[in-house]
């Protein structure tokens, strides 16, 4: 059994080139076990631009979709074994937005540093690191 997350992040907007809000959104599969040694991985679909409920859904995510629209278990997701992050990224891809199209990341350097900026505010903002431990960005 595990916990489920799922929210928007807000990435720092000192990066967006309009100075406008940004955000990720993501899901986040929590493997019940000892957080301070279970791995984290965090899923990518190919792209970018394709969205994570595609593989979260459809290849190593904990449920797939019946014909019917229900849910059922895949028992060979990723979960099973570790905790597991899908990331709608860049932004724009899928619930990931911002309030300025314009701020839509086209070049690596600019989707690797939102993707940056999640993971900060994900590793902070989740209570699944230790702060003493952390180290200074």
């Amino acid at each position: 059994m595990f916990l489920i997350f799922s929210q928007l992040i807000v990435i720092n907007a000192v990066k967006c080139p309009l100075l406008v809000i940004c955000w990720m959104f993501y899901f986040f599969f929590e493997l019940l076990g000892n957080k301070s040694s279970d791995p984290v991985i965090i899923w990518l679909t190919g792209g970018p631009g394709c969205s994570r409920p595609l593989a979260l859904f459809h290849e190593n995510g904990p449920f797939h979709i019946e014909n019917n629209l229900s849910l059922s278990w895949n028992y060979y997701g990723w979960d099973k074994a570790s905790n597991i992050i899908f990331v709608d990224q860049l932004t724009g891809t899928g619930f990931s937005s911002t309030t300025d199209p314009s701020d839509i990341r086209n070049d690596e350097n600019g989707v690797s540093n939102d993707l940056y900026d999640f993971l900060q505010g994900f590793a902070i903002g989740n209570g699944l690191t230790q702060p003493d431990i952390q180290f200074k960005a």
